[in-house]
């Protein structure tokens, strides 16, 4: 056979195309019928051509396989695929020996083998603090910010759980699976450790980086004030900002809204229907099962460590007024309680305002306008100049929404705004209290020059224990005493014009009928004279160890029993003298201490 011929033996399975170099212009075909019957052929018989075909092509289709494999290429080829197919069997076999024998991680196998998983890396950014946390005040150093958190008073040291995802920074791990807190923009706050001490982690984006440093800022500048929240040190990498603070036991927003829910049930429709529910479910967790707090007495007034919180809060604003600087953001949430102190400490200070030096007030340009719901009206027009008071607006609404046990005075959240700038707020959820219902009504005034200082707001009565209260009425019945008689007194005359709203009725009447016959053993009295109901509060307190023990009973204690048995009997009692008092007395030496602050700003 000539060499140019070129032939693959074909069958059902495989093809084969045959050419022959002496008529590359012809196409081996079959005809369409046997095609067709082609494929209906086993696999395992050869291609028989058509009897048709020339004799001149016939011989070129006599090669046998023993001359094919005398073709130097063909054999070439055949060889190299063999060699690659062998090669492909090897790599596959040694693969897989590989991998069935590579140890494989499961979960929890880290932990089982006593192993601490490598935190994620991330790039260090700009550190402020590379010294570590100030100690400042001689007291205990302590760790957070924004809502919910633990005093780093008790510096402790969480176990380490290697299944919690982490993202160190420098000094700072992050643990990213266990959220505390969230804001807006993005905001999350979490657990991390600063080196050994536990923090909360504040991680802001990026782009908020200056918001971040002014707080940082703020939070130096009053790091030695313990009514202000401490910051450590300060991380970044491509996408976040981590901020270290004082790790706190959780937000005031926390706190009432899971005792309201722990007091009264499932009756919080009211209350809960506007609220994010993992807002409440994060108060829950964080508050909700603390007994260390009680946040209203047994006739739902505020407790004591309630207005102390309060206090701390007014203690923490005045330190920064006195500075310079307006918060500008107070709110529940913005609020941190430490943990065995249950001390109330102001946070989150990324929109406040340093004031320049001799200035009083803000530009009405002033960026930061706070959060909605709790903005003086001042900072929602931004026509009238921003001063201090507008810390003081806010304040008003935090103190209504602790003692409302989580209620607003502006109403729900959607109309707030809307009634903050027509003055339309409704207190009667605090009725029963009505030096709460005095003091919030000043703050809400619309026009900031209306708004008492900061310095009276915490002389007020609401904050006083029941030993000053006591002691307040006894002075001031001392004092009263000292009216002539036949001469016109202008403090008798004004007492007596609030007789009806601080008695509503013969005194007597309210009083139990044991201590009123211990009375009228000694003295007749005008039941319907304040006056003559000071002078009993004031004999019998001064003589309490010599009363019946019938009578020591009512009371239960002196001076603090004492004091709350009048009160429950008379709620406007001291407000209404306290009142008079002021408006007659407040420059005289015995009364300074009462109202030491307007005393000192006329002298």
């Amino acid at each position: 056979m000539a060499s140019g011929a070129l032939l693959w033996n074909v069958s059902v399975a495989d093809i084969q195309v045959h050419h022959i170099n002496h008529h590359p212009d012809r196409i081996l075909r079959l005809p369409a019928a046997q095609e067709k019957n082609l494929k209906n052929e086993p696999t395992t018989q050869p291609l028989r051509w058509p009897a048709a075909l020339p004799a001149s092509h016939m011989e070129h289709l006599e090669t046998s396989s023993e001359e094919m494999q005398d073709v130097p290429w063909i054999t070439s080829f055949r060889g190299t695929l063999i060699s690659a197919g062998i090669a492909l069997v090897v790599i596959i076999i040694v693969s897989s020996v590989f991998w069935v024998k590579a140890p494989q991680k499961k979960i929890g196998e880290e932990k089982q083998a006593g192993k601490k998983r490598k935190p994620r890396k991330a790039k260090t950014g700009a550190v402020i603090s590379q010294e570590g946390p100030v100690q400042v005040n001689n007291a205990p150093l302590e760790s957070s910010i924004n809502l919910n958190p633990q005093s780093v008073a008790d510096v402790q040291i969480l176990s380490n759980d290697p299944n919690s995802e982490e993202t160190a920074l420098g000094r700072l791990r992050v643990l990213t699976t266990k959220r505390i807190g969230f804001g807006s923009n993005g905001t999350m706050v979490f657990e991390g450790y600063l080196d050994k001490r536990h923090v909360a982690v504040k991680r802001m984006l990026r782009q908020y980086y200056d918001k971040a440093e002014k707080e940082i800022n703020h939070l130096i500048r009053s790091d030695e004030h313990p009514n202000i929240l401490r910051y450590y040190h300060l991380e970044s990498d491509a996408h976040f900002v981590y901020v270290a603070l004082e790790r706190c036991r959780f937000s005031l927003n926390d706190l009432v809204l899971a005792k309201t829910v722990k007091r009264i049930g499932n009756n919080v429709k009211d209350l809960t229907e506007e609220l994010n529910k993992e807002e409440l479910k994060i108060a829950i967790a964080n508050a909700g099962n603390d007994e260390d707090f009680f946040l209203w007495d047994e006739w739902d007034r505020p407790s004591r460590q309630l207005l102390q919180l309060m206090m701390d809060i007014l203690a923490g604003l005045a330190h920064l007024h006195e500075m310079g600087i307006v918060h500008r953001d107070l709110k529940p949430h913005n609020v941190l309680v430490s943990n065995k102190q249950l001390r109330a400490k102001l946070s989150d200070m990324g929109i406040s305002k340093q004031l320049a030096d001799g200035e009083t007030i803000l530009n009405s340009q002033s960026t930061g306008l706070g959060s909605s719901g709790w903005q003086a009206p001042e900072q929602l027009t931004r026509k009238d100049p921003q001063t201090t008071s507008m810390d003081l607006f806010s304040f008003g609404c935090v103190l209504f929404f602790s003692i409302s046990g989580g209620h607003h005075p502006f109403g729900t959240y959607f109309e707030r705004d809307h009634n903050i700038l027509n003055g339309r707020f409704d207190l009667f959820r605090i009725d029963h209290v009505p030096e709460a219902v005095d003091l919030i009504s000043c703050l809400l005034e619309q026009k900031p020059f209306k708004r008492p200082q900061i310095m009276t707001v915490r002389l007020h009565p609401l904050f006083w224990t029941s030993e000053k209260r006591l002691k307040f009425l006894c002075e001031a019945s001392d004092r009263i005493e000292i009216e002539e008689k036949e001469t016109k007194s202008s403090i008798l005359e004004d007492l007596e014009v609030v007789s009806q709203l601080a008695l509503g009725c013969s005194w007597a009447e309210k009083l139990d009928d044991v201590f009123i016959q211990n009375l009228g053993k000694y003295r007749k009295y005008n039941y319907n004279s304040i006056r003559d109901l000071l002078r009993v509060i004031r004999n019998k307190s001064n003589h309490f160890r010599e009363l019946p023990q019938e009578v020591q009973s009512m009371f239960s204690s002196h001076p603090e029993g004492f004091e709350i048995y009048f009160r429950n009997k008379f709620p406007r009692l001291l407000l209404e003298v306290f009142k008079v008092m002021e408006r007659h007395c407040k420059h005289e030496e015995g009364f300074q201490k009462y109202f030491l602050h307007d005393f000192m700003l006329q002298k």
